[in-house]
């Protein structure tokens, strides 16, 4: 295969890992190598989780039956009500086939950056687990880049992708050396992360006055933990004039950090 020039429907089921594992692997290299893939597989999976943000399975449940039903209940009705383009219950039946597929595959062709973005390059770079981050726009979310200049007031999403990692904590530190938890958003251990694709967090922040930059952190590792050293590596770097790269935390931690430069107005 060539790994520049992957369909649609492949990128799907690597999303879903249902391709062999050398195809699954191939894929992987693919989205390494061209950037117009890892853009289409960021696609493909906001249109996933939007969809299910959208209409949620009782929801699709509940008019998958109404429309059955009603298909039901015109292949009940006289035979006058046939036309020239055939029985009715066929074209009640594709009916509730095109709604049902205009449900499911509408928003993917819709705003792709409507309220969150989506899986950034930064997943599939380094390998590891990583932190994407959107702005809100008036047509919906930005993605950000590494060092993206922000202002005061700018609403921001986080994201991030556990690749592999199953507990976390995200928290951000501005300038003034005031820490915020993002994830989890309360409890007194680190977060139990959801696997196999990007994850948005259920609240945005705004950011506030504080000068020069707010430095997110996603802090992972492969055993549960505790909050509170976490937090107090965060409360100990104070306020200085960089953000720093990395929190003072044990290397068993994972970190990945997404610096925001902030500018002096809104």
């Amino acid at each position: 295969m060539d790994e520049t020039q992957v369909p649609d429907w492949k990128l799907e089921r690597y999303l879903v890992g249902e391709l062999p594992a050398p195809e699954m692997e191939s894929v992987r290299r693919a989205a390494e190598l061209d950037s117009s893939v890892r853009q289409r597989l960021e696609q493909l999976q906001f249109s996933n989780q939007d969809i299910l943000r959208r209409y949620p399975p009782e929801w699709m449940t509940r008019q998958i039956v109404a429309r059955t039903q009603l298909a039901a209940s015109v292949q009940r009705t006289p035979a006058t009500l046939f036309g020239r383009f055939g029985p009715l219950p066929k074209l009640a039946a594709v009916a509730v086939a095109l709604m049902v597929v205009l449900l499911v595959f509408y928003p993917r062709q819709a705003d792709h950056t409507s309220e969150v973005g989506t899986e950034a390059d930064t997943g599939f770079k380094g390998g590891g687990p990583s932190l994407v981050l959107y702005r809100k726009v008036p047509s919906g979310a930005e993605r950000l880049s590494e060092g993206s200049l922000a202002r005061p007031g700018d609403t921001i999403q986080v994201a991030y992708l556990a690749v592999g990692r199953r507990y976390g904590v995200i928290l951000s530190l501005d300038g003034r050396g005031v820490v915020t938890l993002h994830l989890p958003e309360r409890g007194s251990h680190a977060a139990q992360l959801e696997a196999g694709h990007l994850t948005r967090l259920d609240s945005s922040c705004q950011l506030d006055e504080a000068p020069r930059w707010e430095c997110f952190y996603f802090i992972t590792s492969d055993k549960t933990f505790q909050l509170d050293p976490i937090l107090q590596a965060a409360r100990s770097v104070g306020q200085i004039q960089a953000a720093p790269d990395r929190l003072p935390l044990p290397d068993s931690f994972t970190q990945s950090v997404f610096l925001l430069r902030k500018a002096t107005k809104p």
